[in-house]
């Protein structure tokens, strides 16, 4: 009886250790799943900014180019209005 209980306790603790090990297989897998989560959540977060970045730039890119244009056309009409002023006094020189 003694012999078959310590052969019983024996694979019990067998048992228990390929539990344990199973248990820690598991941890680990799912130690890489949620590390392979957290990675694609990482690159998604990394994607978005990025987009977000280049349409900011664009905006300022854009918004600058409104500036430039807008300074353009005042230079434009002042060149315009000085041409005219010119023309004007030529024509009552002549």
């Amino acid at each position: 009886q003694i012999h078959n209980a310590s052969q019983r306790l024996s694979k019990a603790i067998q048992a228990t250790e390929l539990m344990k090990k199973a248990a820690k297989m598991l941890d680990e897998l799912k130690a890489d799943e949620a590390a392979e989560q957290f990675n694609e959540m990482a690159q998604e977060i990394r994607e978005d900014f990025q987009n977000e970045y280049k349409a900011s730039l664009t905006k300022e890119r854009h918004r600058r180019m409104q500036t430039e244009i807008l300074n353009l056309r005042r230079e434009l009409s002042k060149t315009k209005r000085e041409l005219s002023e010119v023309k004007q006094e030529l024509e009552k020189k002549l």
